[in-house]
């Protein structure tokens, strides 16, 4: 066999090994930063992120100068740092050239804001679902973490897909309590994006940040890892928690960079790189996740189900299902598997039910891992690509100037080769119809949104029932008419809008879109139940009442209230005479067999004790055209008569005869003048009446503290009394 035949066998060989590589969904390692051997390009901090087409960002440090140590070289010793990247345009499967993505500059000073433009390194990295901008966060500056002097913070931003970058200081904005944060830089890799809270235009970030208080310069003295939350894509940052917590800071425990996943129930998880192996959880459980009000829990160490060395890894949660086709999640943690920087790999674990991640304990076992580097290695980070595999970019090949600097190595793997043909990747379980990670989902498997069964936009006669529907199986529908949390309930009986959501029975994370439908009912006064009424008319009253109601629609139910408010299908259900034994308000309703609702009616109830009131007067008889006894009237003591004074009313011309109950009144076309010693108070009554009348007078009541002598008239005079007694 010549050599040419030789060259395309082995060349035929490779190909056949790389089309049964990408058969099995996997891909071989590809280099994509590789050190060189005289320090000239040294590597270090992986990140990746995808965007809305599928395309890969892979990006890390370039450090310069035969130098691999981090910004400000740990403390005071400034040297230029770059934050570079490659694009895949397919899947990950080739790599385009090496771009500048936040390029130090060698002239900046401290007096330039800060010198922040001077070096930018540890690039935290994610993409908005829906705008598809590229968001990194980087440490920047001429000052180390352990300087004296800030170590800044700055946010670069792309909007075209990665190919220009614009750069800003945020630094203030981290920095707002020297006594807790007066240094910090955020954990390399991913930051998520949540895919249940949006607030105006972007859906909230969530991200670890490393801190340190000014109060202490040592490494024991940190305050550790904290989380922050954006609302506006990186432009301000706010403390989950507070400034002042310590998610990673107790007994034992003290954490280092972090990473965040948001759980399947939206609460945050925490997962911190340790000073020793292991790793340490915590959980933040929101208790009005839109407003980020909750609270943390204790941290749990973690150095026996997982070991790991002291490395910044990365957190990612995958919606899956197993081979009998059940949903879950499994969580997929980076680590370097050994007591020192060598054989990075993933641990799995699955999460089948809430009671799988509702405290941090439950991360402290369950774990298996897998096993990718076998040489030295640190820091890893992921994201899922757009077959919803694993894109895993991690450092590799130690070598050493002034730091450790790695070759940053490239591989894809599939779930179903991650936990041995277990699990395989499914959107089936995703949260909002979006995958649980912060890259969105290329093929987006939403839950379906409900229906209704009215037509919303039409105006309605009468009542209506609304069916809610979904076509997915097994999920329970929510709803609410009010904007309040769901409830149960559908009839419609007013304009009203209604809201409802479908979520999944096996998984509650597992939601539809939202769907809206508003209706109007508009029932014609014609078609309304007849009012109810009542068999006592409102007024003033001496002793307790029976109150009886009817309305003349046949089959129609009455409702009513005693204490003024107003009445509905839930008030009192008349089905007896009500009684009144003190000043009551009553409303009433008739509802008729449709749901329809009458007019509300109105019943006031006075009830006042006889010992309450003053017998003021005796039965007189008024004749025309002379002066006419009067009855004698009010005064301050508690005579029933008017001894021997009384007053007269002078008319001229009556004209008709006016008798009213319980009451004296003078009645002329002129005006008629009441006159008395013993009034309490002038009287005020004047009136015209028609003339040749005559008036009977009958013994009256009034309450002792009204002096007047008005009272209500039978007939409407031509000026109306001027009190009532």
């Amino acid at each position: 066999m010549n050599k040419t035949t030789k060259g395309l066998v082995l060349t035929l060989l490779s190909a056949l090994l790389a089309v049964s590589q990408q058969a099995w969904g996997q891909t071989t390692k590809q280099t994509l930063f590789a050190t060189s051997s005289d320090g000239t390009y040294i590597y270090r901090i992986p990140s990746i992120v995808r965007l809305p087409n599928g395309n890969l960002w892979a990006m890390c440090d370039l450090r310069w100068g035969n130098n691999a140590a981090d910004i400000g070289g740990g403390n005071d010793t400034p040297h230029r740092i770059d934050v570079v990247g490659k694009l895949s345009t397919d899947n990950g499967t080739t790599w385009g050239n090496q771009q500048d993505i936040a390029k130090g500059k060698d002239n900046v000073t401290d007096n330039d804001d800060g010198g922040y433009d001077y070096a930018h390194g540890d690039p935290a990295s994610v993409v908005d679902r829906e705008s598809g901008n590229i968001l990194v966060m980087s440490a920047s500056g001429r000052h180390g973490f352990f300087s004296s002097s800030k170590l800044q913070v700055a946010r670069s931003l792309s909007t075209d897909g990665g190919q220009n970058w614009t750069i800003s200081n945020i630094s203030d904005k981290l920095y707002q309590n020297d006594s807790y944060v007066a240094h910090c830089f955020f954990s390399s890799g991913r930051i998520i994006q949540s895919t249940l809270v949006k607030k105006g235009q972007y859906y909230r970030l969530y991200a670890a940040v490393n801190t340190r208080s000014a109060a202490n310069n040592n490494l024991n003295g940190k305050n550790g890892c904290k989380v922050v939350y954006s609302d506006d894509f990186g432009e301000t940052w706010t403390y989950l928690g507070g400034i002042e917590s310590k998610p990673s800071y107790g007994n034992n425990t003290f954490g280092d960079e972090s990473k965040v996943e948001e759980l399947p129930n939206g609460n945050i998880l925490l997962s911190c790189r340790a000073l020793g192996t292991g790793r340490i959880f915590n959980i933040f459980t929101f208790t009005d996740r839109d407003n980020a009000k909750g609270s943390w829990s204790s941290p749990v160490y973690n150095n026996s189900s997982i070991t790991a060395a002291s490395c910044d890894e990365e957190i990612l949660l995958v919606p899956a299902k197993d081979k009998s086709g059940n949903q879950v999640y499994v969580l997929l943690q980076s680590a370097a598997m050994s007591t020192s920087r060598e054989k990075v790999g993933i641990y799995y674990k699955v999460l089948s039910s809430t009671a799988d991640y509702d405290q941090p304990s439950d991360f402290n076992s369950g774990w298996t891992k897998y096993a990718i580097s076998t040489t030295t290695s640190c820091y890893a980070t992921m994201v899922l690509n757009k077959d919803g595999d694993v894109a895993f970019l991690y450092e590799e090949n130690l070598q050493r100037f002034s730091g450790e600097a790695y070759d940053i190595q490239y591989k894809t793997i599939p779930l179903s080769t991650i936990t041995g043909g277990a699990y395989t990747y499914s959107p089936n379980t995703a949260q909002g119809g979006y995958h649980v990670t912060s890259e969105p989902t290329p093929y987006p498997v939403e839950m379906a949104t409900p229906t209704f069964s009215l037509d919303a936009g039409k105006t309605y006669t009468s009542a209506q029932q609304v069916e809610i529907t979904s076509t997915d199986a097994n999920v329970t529908i929510y709803y609410t008419t009010d904007g309040s949390e769901p409830t149960t309930g559908s009839t419609v009986d007013h304009t009203m809008t209604l809201k409802a959501i479908a979520v999944s029975n096996d998984d509650n994370s597992c939601v539809s879109q939202v769907a809206t439908a508003t209706y109007k009912v508009q029932i014609p006064d014609v078609l309304l139940p007849e009012a109810p009424t009542f068999s006592v008319a409102s007024g003033t009253y001496t002793s307790a009442l029976t109150v009886e109601l009817k309305t003349a629609t046949d089959g129609a139910t009455l409702y009513y209230t005693t204490d003024g408010s107003e009445p509905s299908e839930s008030s009192s259900k008349y089905t007896s005479p009500i009684t009144v034994d003190k000043s009551t308000v009553v409303k009433a309703i008739a509802v008729d067999g449709e749901g329809n609702k009458s007019k509300v009616v109105t019943a006031e109830y006075s009830i006042v004790s006889p010992s309450d009131v003053t017998k003021i007067g005796t039965t007189i008889s008024l004749d025309y055209g002379s002066s006419h006894a009067m009855p004698p009237t009010p005064t301050s003591s508690t005579s029933d008569s008017c001894a021997t004074t009384s007053p007269t009313c002078r008319s001229s011309r009556p004209t008709t005869r006016h008798s009213p109950r319980g009451a004296t009144r003078c009645s002329t076309r002129t005006t008629t003048t009441c006159s008395s010693r013993r009034w309490a108070t002038t009287p005020t009554s004047r009136s015209t009446a028609p003339a040749r009348a005559s008036m009977s007078m009958r013994r009256w009541w009034r309450p002792r503290a009204t002096a007047s002598c008005a009272t209500r008239w039978r007939s409407t005079p031509t000026t109306a009394p001027a009190a009532h007694p």
